[in-house]
């Protein structure tokens, strides 16, 4: 996938929310793009907001360790 927009609207944004839905069997999946991305604002400086606690998988700790803040699935919690 091409990263590029993401990437731009990273740059453009105050946070970035990781939509880290149940996917391949695991809850709170984050696979390499999302990873990528959280890394990438964590690189900028802009917090990385998880909508979901990233599940056992093999990136689980690094997710973990760029994770601002978790929604735990209530996207409503969020304030403008």
């Amino acid at each position: 996938t091409d990263l590029a927009p993401h990437v731009g609207g990273i740059r453009r944004s105050d946070i970035v929310l990781v939509a880290n839905y149940h996917k391949a069997g695991i809850a709170g999946y984050v696979g390499p793009n999302l990873l990528i991305e959280a890394a990438f604002a964590l690189a900028l400086g802009k917090p990385a907001i998880f909508l979901q606690r990233p599940g056992v998988q093999a990136c689980q700790l690094e997710a973990m360790a760029m994770m601002s803040a978790c929604l735990d699935g209530d996207i409503a919690s969020l304030t403008t």
